[in-house]
């Protein structure tokens, strides 16, 4: 689950599961989020493995959420599909080192995007 008004939270939980690399994505995005005066709260839809070997493997994960900015109005619903990229650590487990979306619907637009998007 994600909650953009506790940034501090969910950099917390990605320094969990993901790589510092995308850890500073997210966390990056935080001032934009701000000045958009976005809020979403959204959680993921499917997770399905769609390559794996010992060192690496892909997923792609669907995420729904409700979300209001100052460019779009108030809440909107968003889907979304993201292709992640995961590596083993040998003190954590499997870790997101990548991700990429594919595609949002409704789609935000070049105005509505943020970092974490690109």
């Amino acid at each position: 689950m994600h909650d953009y008004a506790h940034p501090e939270v969910q950099e917390h939980q990605l320094q969990q599961l993901a790589d510092p690399t995308v850890v500073e994505q997210a966390a990056a995005a935080v001032a934009e989020i701000r000045n958009l005066d976005a809020s979403s709260i959204g959680d993921v839809k499917l997770a399905s493995i769609t390559n794996f070997t010992t060192d690496s493997a892909s997923i792609l994960v669907e995420t729904d959420q409700i979300f209001s900015n100052n460019l779009v109005g108030r809440g909107r619903k968003l889907s979304g599909t993201l292709d992640c990229e995961l590596h083993p650590l040998a003190d954590r487990g499997w870790t997101a080192t990548s991700f990429q979306w594919l595609s949002r619907r409704p789609p935000l637009g070049d105005r509505g995007r943020t970092s974490l998007e690109s």
